[in-house]
C-alpha cells in the first residue's frame, strides 16, 4: 500500500472544489493507498483559510473534518529539520521553510508528496518523490484580494517598502 502525502495546495484546492480537489478525493477514498499529512500542514491549511476570510469557528470545523478522514500525521523532528535545510540548500530557486519541512516529512519518511505547489518543483526529483497534480493555481483565490509580489515576497516586500519609506 502506497502512503502519499498531500500538501496544503492539494487540500486547498480540495476544499475550494477546483478540479486538482476532484483528483485529491479520488486520492482520498482510494483502497489501494493511504493519505497522511505533516503535522505543520494543520498550520498552513489554518493560515490559508483566515487569509480567505473564514472565520475561526468554520476554520475550526474545517481542520476537524480533514483530521477525522486524513488521521496519518507525520511528525517533524531535529532529522527532519535537518533534511529540511539540505532540501533549501539544494533547491534550484526559492523554497519556502513550510513547503521545505514538509518535503523533509516526506521524504523522511519515504513517502510520496502530493502536491500543486511549484516551489516543490525546485527541488531536484533524486531527492524527493513527488505526484504533481496538473490544475489550476492552488492560490488563485487571493489574486484578487492580494497583488502577486506580496503574495511571492511578502518579507522581503515589506522590507523593500519600508527602505523606500524611509529615503
Amino acid at each position: 500500500m502506497t502512503l502519499y502525502v498531500l500538501d496544503t495546495s492539494v487540500l486547498i484546492a480540495h476544499f475550494l472544489k477546483e478540479p486538482v480537489g476532484t483528483q485529491v478525493a479520488e486520492l482520498m477514498s482510494d483502497p489501494t493507498g493511504e493519505v497522511a499529512v505533516c503535522v505543520v500542514t494543520w498550520l498552513e491549511l489554518e493560515g490559508k483559510l483566515r487569509e480567505k476570510g473564514v472565520s475561526l469557528q468554520d476554520r475550526t470545523n474545517i481542520l476537524e473534518a480533514y483530521h477525522s478522514v486524513i488521521p496519518i500525521q507525520l511528525i517533524v523532528d531535529g532529522d527532519v529539520v535537518a533534511r529540511a535545510l539540505q532540501l533549501r540548500a539544494e533547491a534550484r530557486s526559492r523554497l519556502p521553510a513550510m513547503d521545505a519541512l514538509i518535503a523533509a516529512c516526506a521524504q523522511a519518511y519515504d513517502v510520496v508528496l502530493v502536491h500543486n505547489d511549484k516551489h516543490f518543483d525546485a527541488i531536484p526529483s533524486s531527492l524527493l518523490k513527488c505526484w504533481h497534480l496538473p490544475g489550476a493555481n492552488p492560490f488563485g483565490y487571493l489574486s484578487s484580494v492580494v497583488p502577486p509580489v506580496v503574495r511571492e515576497k511578502k518579507a522581503s516586500y515589506k522590507i523593500r517598502r519600508k527602505r523606500k519609506a524611509a529615503q
